[in-house]
């Protein structure tokens, strides 16, 4: 075995200063390689971006600078155990299995940690925040529409209202929600921006001032408007059109371009014809919006669907 003097604070308070600032520490090899107060001043302090560590000084961990190290935010501890027990690894396996549950979007009960590339994951999974990203997926796949199939784009997407400015998640729901039948692989808060750079989709986030809160998506000449209201997901405006009340984005949603009286009367009698139910619908503007019990995309001649 090692002698720990030979090894003992190699990474140290005066070696992690050398290092380049935002510098990522990973110890997978010996407990007291690194100096763990050091590390830890180090990420207070900024210099350091992030540690991931599987082993420490003492183990399992009891000292105070270690335990607030393995709590820092920016730090991935993992157990150290070898598998050696049956109970270490059932732990180990209800652990990740709650943090898939957290990623998919399944459950608001636990929350996501130790994930260097993804730390707002905790914050965007809250019961608070949930309905936000609900909206804002929706939001993402009606502007997702008017791609139909154009990558090599941009979606500008914007949060509206006080304290919005924070919630740096929903640009990505948004994304989520516009790549959703874009991509074969499984889309979730973590891979999306990834996806996104590999088929041409970039995403331009802004914020806007106001007395209302509110999620703005903008796609080419469209722009689309929501907000969370009970916590349920409105649309507020598509474009020219305006819905004071919002409409619940529940059901399968049908777009046309159309503002004559003769094209919603076109609408109407085509979906009379293929006997499938309106359960809402809402002219305004240049827009007709129709929610069904089902998707089915239905084409009206000479009226633009989407």
């Amino acid at each position: 075995m090692l002698n720990r003097a030979l090894f003992a604070d190699l990474i140290n308070a005066t070696t992690l200063a050398k290092c380049k600032k935002g510098v990522y520490i990973v110890n997978v090899a010996r407990g007291g390689i690194v100096d763990e107060q050091a590390l830890l001043n180090s990420l207070k302090s900024g210099h350091c971006g992030g540690a991931a560590l599987d082993v420490f000084v003492e183990e399992p961990p009891k000292n105070a600078i270690t335990l607030e190290l393995i709590k820092h935010p920016r730090v991935v501890p993992t157990p150290h155990l070898g598998a050696s027990t049956a109970e270490a690894q059932q732990r180990v396996a209800v652990e990740i299995a709650q943090q898939f549950l957290a990623l998919s979007g399944k459950s608001t009960e636990y929350a996501v940690t130790g994930i260097v590339n993804a730390p707002v994951l905790s914050a965007a999974m809250t019961i608070e925040n949930e309905p936000w990203i609900v909206l804002s997926k929706k939001l993402g796949q009606l502007a997702g529409r008017f791609l139909k199939g154009k990558l090599n784009t941009v979606i500008h997407s914007h949060t509206v209202g006080n304290g919005m400015q924070d919630k740096q998640f929903i640009h990505t729901a948004v994304l989520v929600g516009v790549l959703t039948g874009q991509t074969k692989n499984g889309l979730n808060l973590v891979n999306a921006p990834t996806l996104a750079q590999e088929i041409g989709v970039e995403l331009q986030e802004g914020h806007i001032e106001d007395d209302n809160k509110a999620v703005v998506v903008k796609v080419g000449e469209h722009i689309i408007k929501g907000t969370v209201r009970d916590n349920q997901s409105l649309l507020l405006a598509l474009d020219d059109a305006v819905f004071a009340n919002g409409i619940v984005l529940r059901d399968y949603i049908c777009l046309y371009r159309a503002n004559r009286v003769q094209d919603l009367a076109s609408i109407v009698n085509v979906f009379s014809s293929k006997g499938i139910n309106i359960h809402n619908l809402n002219a305004n503007g240049s827009w007709v919006i129709i929610q069904t019990d089902r998707e089915v995309p239905i084409q009206v001649d000479e009226i633009e669907s989407f």
